[in-house]
């Protein structure tokens, strides 16, 4: 999957890269939880250009099966990381 940063190409990478991230992670057959961990702990670090949060809220989608077999302290880590980075 390559993303064009262009500015001229009129992407936003923090949207683009937000909404790959988030059909990854509930992807259907890919639902074993391993990439929505990968994806929980990489959006909680500094750097990350995503959004945190619509991350979290899709992944507390009723249609994301990935939520029910991550790694539970992963899960409540982003889960607080998220709510706090939410904006008020």
């Amino acid at each position: 999957y390559v993303m064009n940063q262009s500015a001229s190409a009129g992407f936003d990478y923090a949207d683009r890269l937000t909404e790959h991230l988030s059909k990854s992670m509930c992807k259907e057959g890919l639902a074993n939880g391993a990439i929505a961990t990968g994806i929980a702990r990489r959006a909680k670090t500094t750097g990350f250009r995503g959004n945190m949060v619509q991350l979290y809220d899709r992944l507390r989608g009723r249609d994301c099966e990935s939520k029910k077999r991550m790694d539970p302290t992963v899960y409540r880590d982003f889960s607080i990381a998220a709510e706090l980075a939410r904006p008020k």
